[in-house]
């Protein structure tokens, strides 16, 4: 136990945090969920209709540039994509402006200057110095996580006064959780699951990319994405691809991959895809702004998942093998490892079928990754809503990162295809969860042994 648990000591206290933004004009990719307006009570004491009320509420626009705003931002009334705007530029060199300095700054220029958006962004009163450094940020994400534990608390106590104190554990900061609840945790009350089977189809289900000349060239066929689209995307792409997708080992191994690993050896040489998914999730701040018990059960959920889908990630679809450390491994050694011929040829088809959608998109990749995260119907999961809104959040996500790629004309093809095969890899998971369980647990790695649940 104590050689494992500075990987958690490493996720806990630096890589909860995404990396800074590039440049506007580089993004391509990211997303904010703003806060809805609360909703108007219909008893008014003026006597002014609910519905103009209503109206009014939603009247903000941007001091900056005229969009739609919904409230303030850097002590002024702006929209997100000033305030993203803002965020990155206020407290860099001030560029200088290619006119004469006073440019139209709306809805339809705003990208054009640089200099004159960042003046007419002061101008209207926001503050450099509330723009919040790393530091700051990771206090406020545990202030925000502790006020919400002590809110839980509370209304726990309410309903329930005869319930026992709140274990040690649940005291602590948001980022202990991946030091010491993933270790020590006691395996949650399973909630029962229906097995539906292995995915129907006894063949890959290829998918058929749209030729490029058949993709619109107009414009208006694309979604544009907001600046918080771009820069949640542009984060979370990093992220996988600076962990969940790295080969294991910075240098290729050379000795060669064994030809016919045991169902314990096979478990065993997941061990670092669990680490990198860990790594992963330290760096996407939804995850990290969870309750505690729930980001373990979440891993925990999703761990099998996690693994089928970067076998997706590394498989070579023109070869059929997969790609690690020691070079291509064939994917026939996991018929004798799983010794299930019906799992072995479900898992070598979803490979072939994930692998055909997304290529090599690591934003994809993300994507499919963190909704395999936020499932609300896991077990043992205490915050259910807050999770089903987090899914709906990088749903929808999704589907305008498909619709500003593949225009709107075909970005239902790709969500449905993406949908399909989530749906396959969740039936997938079952069943290796089913055959793990006939493991040896002595020769298995104890953070395996916590994660899957076999102690």
């Amino acid at each position: 136990m104590a050689s494992i648990k500075p990987l958690f000591d490493q996720v806990a206290n630096g890589s909860a945090h995404s990396s800074p933004s590039p440049q506007e004009s580089t993004f391509d990719s990211s997303y904010s969920n703003p806060a809805t307006p609360a909703g108007v009570s219909s008893a008014d004491v003026s006597g002014e209709p609910v519905r103009k009320r209503h109206r009014m509420r939603d009247e903000k626009v941007c001091g900056v540039c005229g969009d739609k705003a919904l409230g303030y931002n850097f002590n002024a009334i702006t929209c997100e994509s000033c305030k993203a705007f803002f965020r990155r530029n206020a407290l860099k060199p001030k560029p200088d402006c290619l006119f004469q300095g006073n440019c139209v700054v709306d809805v339809r220029t705003r990208r054009f200057c640089p200099s004159c958006r960042i003046n007419k962004c002061f101008t209207i009163g926001m503050k450099a110095d509330m723009i919040l450094d790393d530091a700051e940020k990771r206090a406020r994400m545990e202030k925000v996580v502790e006020n919400r534990n002590r809110r839980f608390v509370s209304h726990e106590k309410m309903e329930h006064p005869a319930r026992a104190e709140p274990r040690q554990e649940d005291q602590g900061s948001s980022h202990s959780v991946l030091t010491t609840a993933l270790l020590k945790s006691e395996s949650p009350k399973e909630i029962p699951v229906r097995h539906y089977g292995l995915p129907k189809p006894s063949q890959a289900r290829m998918f058929h990319h749209p030729p490029r000349e058949l993709l619109p060239s107009d414009p208006q066929f694309y979604r544009r994405l907001t600046e918080e689209e771009k820069w949640t995307l542009n984060d979370i792409s990093t992220a996988y691809q600076a962990t969940i997708a790295t080969l294991h080992g910075a240098e290729v191994d050379p000795n060669p991959p064994k030809a016919n690993p045991s169902l314990n050896e096979l478990i065993n040489s997941t061990d670092e895809t669990v680490r990198q998914l860990i790594r992963f999730v330290g760096k996407v701040v939804d995850f990290q702004q969870m309750r505690k018990d729930d980001q373990v059960s979440c891993l925990k959920n999703s761990v099998m998942q996690s693994v089928l889908m970067r076998s997706a990630c590394v498989y070579i679809l023109e070869k059929d093998v997969f790609l690690c450390s020691k070079g291509e491994v064939s994917t026939s050694f996991l018929k004798k490892a799983v010794n299930n011929a019906s799992v072995y040829s479900a898992h070598v088809n979803f490979c072939k079928s994930m692998k055909s959608i997304i290529l090599n998109n690591y934003t994809l990749w993300a994507l499919a990754q963190i909704l395999a995260l936020f499932n609300p119907c896991g077990a043992a999961i205490i915050d259910r809503e807050m999770l089903s809104t987090l899914q709906d959040k990088y749903i929808i996500l999704l589907k305008h990162y498909l619709e500003s790629e593949f225009s709107f004309t075909f970005a239902t093809e790709y969500l449905v295809a993406i949908q399909d095969m989530l749906s396959d890899l969740k039936m997938l998971g079952e069943a290796y969860t089913t055959i793990i369980f006939n493991v040896n647990p002595t020769e298995i790695e104890p953070l395996l042994l916590e994660v899957f649940n076999l102690k």
